[in-house]
């Protein structure tokens, strides 16, 4: 698989109804782990991690039991073409992104123990931005 399609799969079904921002945001998340020596080097690596835990991965729709692909009807095809456009252009020019130095992010309605540990950088759409780093 494609760097661009790993991408792709993560912005659409962990944003897909999100603001281009919020998109942007979880694009850079990915790319900053793919970055860091502490996550995998690769985009398709980094949205892999864990996928052979059930329910324990990094990137909740990898590990959920149901297929990385998207439904077949038209509200969700024009998110799938959304999200192709999207990581295509991310991949091809780079500093679309807001050079945000996060590296996790969650949903604002969930609550996780691992949030303590981290510092919060921003909310944007339903998705906390936060990172490991001061």
């Amino acid at each position: 698989m494609t760097p661009a399609m790993c991408l792709a799969l993560a912005l659409f079904f962990e944003a897909r109804s999100e603001p281009v921002e919020a998109q942007l945001a979880i694009a850079e998340v990915i790319i900053n782990r793919a970055e860091d020596s502490r996550w995998p080097d690769t985009i398709c690596a980094v949205i892999r991690q864990g996928e052979e835990r059930r329910h324990k991965c990094q990137f909740s729709f990898m590990c959920d039991g149901q297929p990385e692909r998207p439904d077949d009807n038209v509200i969700e095809q024009r998110a799938w073409d959304k999200a192709q456009e999207l990581a295509e252009q991310i991949l091809a020019d780079p500093s679309i992104l807001a050079g945000m130095p996060s590296d996790h992010y969650v949903r604002t309605d969930v609550q996780r123990v691992w949030m303590n540990d981290l510092f919060y950088v921003e909310t944007i759409g339903s998705h906390i931005f936060l990172t490991s780093n001061e």
